[in-house]
């Protein structure tokens, strides 16, 4: 496999890799779609994603996009929707 702008190859799904959202030199962002954000298929329910924070940090962007009427959502593994601090970078790093 070579690589195509974005990645050499998709994560292995194992516990080093499978969780990750980024991976210097290996690749820039992995993504996937999901229910929630295929448009095609849902146009007037899909969302755009946000990335949320640890329930222990104050934030205010999802009350802020829901009084916006930004259609946003945060769907990560935490019990808030949220990801922790080393997710967040990679997820940050993936989009530059």
């Amino acid at each position: 496999e070579g690589y195509d702008g974005v990645a050499v190859r998709k994560p292995h799904n194992d516990s080093a890799e499978g969780g990750k959202y980024f991976l210097d030199g290996l690749y820039d962002g992995y993504f996937r779609a999901t229910e929630k954000n295929n448009c095609t298929a849902n146009p007037g329910t899909c969302t755009g994603h946000i990335t949320n924070v640890p329930c222990s940090w104050a934030c205010f962007v999802i009350p802020q996009a829901y009084h916006l009427d930004i259609s946003v959502e945060s769907d990560g593994y935490l019990p808030n929707g949220g990801y922790n601090y080393s997710s967040l970078v990679e997820i940050y790093d993936a989009a530059h």
